[in-house]
């Protein structure tokens, strides 16, 4: 447990590449004999896309401190879901520490390449796209990190286990910080091309990350009005042409649109290799035979109640919500359910024609990490900050809405654009990790999450009773390390 708080070893994490990210694994490499080619470097960086695999989507931490957390889902199970969903967590929480390990190994990833660059035989056009990535990469990994645990050390080079346990945490301020800095020197110094390679960070990648990152810099709870940065980004973005706002919802998700004009960045995942996403089969119930859905489900799935349905879908006719829901199927001993919805995106694709499947977590579909509704949406918000709700901002919420099958909102005023905002959020992201962490940047999480715990009983609203809570603990085992609480 000595590494808990950053990974010393890189293990196994090479990949090979081409014109684009290629996941088929080569053999694992030693320290000792590598980061001294071109090749290696090459290798690593891919080993850093992959670690995304982990961090994002497959590992149950993707989900466990984002959509379990928050009113798209009760997890009323006796893993750590549980805990979360019921506010009942403590330091001592095991998912705690393994989300803390995971981002912190991967970020080590990243700052091996970033120290090994310099020292390489290459071409100056190369050293700047493996600094771009790794820095990009390295950016997202914060983003999760600081929104989930709030202040965290910041490490940007590898790091012995001694010089680890020295390393205190930083203000959430200085932690945004390094992410914004890292964002704006790929932009600056043009580290990144505008040239879209499927499951490689761009320009574009960076721009929507950084954009995003002054959204959530002007909300809670550093509230700096980074408005005009965030919208000048986002518009750049929308104006490049380079990017489409799909007509059909479903077609978001569809496979044969993978890696499309919907999509400004997309985790790559490959089936067959070990490479696969876990993410449908791990969202389907347990109980489901598999002669209704390839594989069947997992315990390790959302728990999704009617009445959220309701909440999400409050508007009849939203076209999202059979995209979104299967509230209908059939369990293993042949009985049809219709009272456990469960979230089917990514998961109607299961034959060589729309995207092949190997195993219940090996499927050939990736992972949309930024969707271009998204940029159009968060550049929604700032308009409305700077602008007020009407004019372009209402076209785009609008845009959207007309989209899912539903009438089209009237002007408004400020706050009851921001409310618009963040139910048509709701609605259209839901089950895609962004519902709890849009609650704590508008500072709405205490009044939502305080109704929503007193609405299923059991009294688990007095666990939720200040911000304190906006954050997760510093793991135990990091405190009893490092000292660091």
């Amino acid at each position: 447990m000595k590494n808990i708080l950053i990974a010393i070893l890189i293990g196994v994490l090479l990949t090979s590449c081409e014109d684009e990210l290629n996941l088929v694994p080569v053999s694992s490499k030693t320290e000792a004999n590598f980061y001294k080619t071109a090749d290696h470097i090459e290798l690593a960086v891919n080993g850093c896309y992959d670690a995304l695999q982990q961090a994002l989507v497959n590992n149950v931490n993707s989900y466990r401190f984002s959509e379990a957390r928050s009113d798209n889902t009760w997890q009323g199970t006796e893993y750590d879901d549980g805990a979360f969903t019921r506010f009942s967590e403590d330091p001592s929480t095991p998912s705690l520490a393994s989300c803390w390990d995971n981002k912190y190994h991967f970020i080590y990833r990243c700052n091996k390449v970033l120290e090994a660059i310099p020292g390489i035989d290459a071409s100056d056009i190369d050293k700047k796209k493996w600094e771009g990535e790794a820095r990009f990469i390295r950016a997202l990994l914060y983003f999760e990190l600081v929104r989930i645990f709030g202040e965290v050390p910041i490490v940007t080079t590898p790091l012995s286990i001694t010089e680890a346990y020295e390393v205190d945490k930083s203000s959430i301020e200085d932690v945004y910080n390094l992410i914004r800095d890292d964002l704006q020197a790929i932009i600056t110094n043009d580290l990144l091309s505008r040239e879209i390679i499927p499951g490689r960070a761009n320009l574009f990648s960076a721009m929507a990350l950084l954009g995003k990152v002054h959204i959530y810099r002007s909300g809670y709870p550093l509230n700096k009005d980074e408005w005009a940065m965030a919208a000048n980004l986002l518009k750049q973005i929308k104006d490049s042409g380079e990017f489409e706002f799909y007509d059909d919802y479903a077609d978001i998700f569809a496979h044969q649109n993978e890696n499309g004009r919907q999509s400004v960045f997309s985790i790559k995942f490959s089936n067959g290799i070990g490479e696969g996403n876990s993410f449908p089969t791990r969202n389907a119930p347990n109980e489901m035979d598999p002669a209704d859905f390839i594989y069947g489900g997992s315990p390790n799935r959302l728990f999704i109640k009617q009445e959220f349905v309701d909440q999400i879908f409050p508007e009849e006719g939203d076209k999202r919500l059979n995209v979104s829901l299967r509230t209908s199927w059939l369990n293993k001993t042949g009985v049809t359910v219709t009272s456990d919805p469960w979230c089917r995106k990514y998961a109607e694709y299961q034959d060589e024609s729309n995207g092949p499947v190997s195993g219940g977590s090996d499927w050939d579909i990736d992972w949309i990490a930024i969707r271009y509704t998204d940029v159009l949406m968060l550049y929604a918000e700032a308009l409305n900050e700077l602008e007020g709700p009407n004019g372009e901002a209402l076209e785009i919420l609008n845009m959207v809405r007309i989209r899912a099958g539903l009438d089209s909102k009237p002007e408004s005023d400020k706050e009851t654009f921001r409310l618009w905002m963040e139910q048509e959020r709701r609605s259209e992201f839901c089950f895609e990790n962004q519902r709890w962490f849009d609650l704590v940047r508008t500072d709405r999480a205490l009044e939502v999450m305080q109704n929503f715990l007193k609405a299923q009983g059991g009294g688990f609203e007095s666990n939720f009773t200040s911000r304190d809570k906006y954050y997760f603990p510093i793991p135990q085992i990091v405190t009893d390390l490092t000292g660091i609480q």
